[in-house]
């Protein structure tokens, strides 16, 4: 299993994006990705700020639509916010992924220094 990250999710999403090839690739791969819920709502308002709310939404079905990517809707919060303390480099989304990752003892989908230099 892996943890999806906004960084890969996005540049799935976007051919433009220099990340697409290796994020297409990776989604190949029929390993389940789980991705936390709150990554999901980082992604929607990222795409919804740069593209506008029906690309948002459509962005956001696409993806529910994989056969291999799982919603985490189960909350961490101790668990996140004590990696969002210890880690400086991290945002609170990217928090969110390497928390789930060490949870799950899974490895991140993703394409941000920060959180992969974050998990073991």
């Amino acid at each position: 299993m892996r943890i999806g990250d906004t960084s890969a999710l996005y540049a799935l999403l976007h051919p433009a994006d220099r990340h697409h090839p290796a994020a297409m690739d990776a989604m190949r791969n029929p390993d389940p990705v789980l991705v936390p819920a709150e990554v999901l709502v980082e992604l929607e308002g990222l795409i919804r700020f740069r593209s506008g709310a029906a690309t948002a939404a459509h962005a956001l079905e696409d993806l529910l639509a994989l056969p291999n990517l799982r919603v985490a809707a189960g909350h961490h919060w101790e668990a996140t916010l004590a990696t969002y303390r210890r880690h400086a480099r991290l945002s609170l989304a990217d928090a969110v992924v390497v928390a789930q990752c060490l949870l799950h003892d899974a490895q991140p989908l993703t394409f941000d220094d920060a959180v992969r230099d974050t998990v073991p």
